[in-house]
């Protein structure tokens, strides 16, 4: 289960996001002369915080399809899950054999606030 309650929900008062403080680190480490910090790696990389949430979850779940029972049967078994749970479902997902990965349509931003912040994806009782 995953959940993002910073983005999708609005900001109180006068408060700055994960994403926000982040930018501000990044920059006035760049500022000061930090070698290790590059606009390439943050402000110039990530236009917005859709943007950086976007890339931060697609990869999930990240889960392997294994256990009983298996938590997606049409699916192959022993297989990196990724995708929105919809997706994985419903078989829309293209079956790479040599990464051994089945991929459904990327969590995003978007899908999370038409389902309320949350996604959920199931599981096997034993593994």
């Amino acid at each position: 289960m995953i959940w993002l309650c910073y983005f999708i929900s609005d900001k109180q008062f006068e408060s700055k996001t994960p994403y926000e403080i982040m930018q501000l680190l990044a920059k006035a480490l760049a500022d000061r002369g930090d070698p290790d910090i590059k606009g390439s790696d943050f402000w110039e990389k990530y236009r917005s915080e859709e943007d950086f949430w976007n890339e931060a979850m697609a990869v999930a779940p990240g889960r392997p399809n294994v256990g009983t029972p298996l938590q997606y049967p049409k699916l192959p078994k022993g297989y990196k899950l990724i995708g929105t749970s919809d997706s994985l479902e419903a078989g829309r997902v293209t079956i790479d054999d040599e990464k051994t990965e089945s991929t459904g349509e990327p969590v995003a931003v978007q899908w999370l606030r038409e389902h309320y912040g949350v996604a959920e994806w199931p599981m096997s009782w034993h593994r």
